[in-house]
């Protein structure tokens, strides 16, 4: 089995959401496993397209709850790091 038949990331746009003359379709990104016994996918939201008379703008959308995951798992192991280091250095 080949790496690219295992892991895939696919970008997927929704049905669109008619409100006020606006149409929005949100995207999101998934990350797509595929092994012999099992599957799993992890989507997240990154963008909803905003059309209007014809013209259509991308919006990012920001997650701050996994920007905030990310930095106190970073800090985590920051932490982690110099207790080891000073550890380290008592010992000889």
């Amino acid at each position: 089995m080949r790496i690219g038949e295992i892991f895939s990331w696919q970008r997927n746009t929704g049905e669109a959401i008619a409100a006020q003359g606006f149409r929005v379709y949100p995207e999101s990104l998934a990350l797509v496993i595929r092994l012999p016994f099992a599957g799993f996918v992890w989507n997240y939201p990154v963008s909803v397209l905003v059309e209007r008379e014809g013209k259509t703008k991308r919006m990012p959308i920001i997650d701050a709850n996994r920007a905030a995951r990310w930095a106190f798992g970073l800090g985590l192991m920051l932490l982690v790091m110099a207790f080891a280091r000073q550890e380290g250095c008592e010992s000889e």
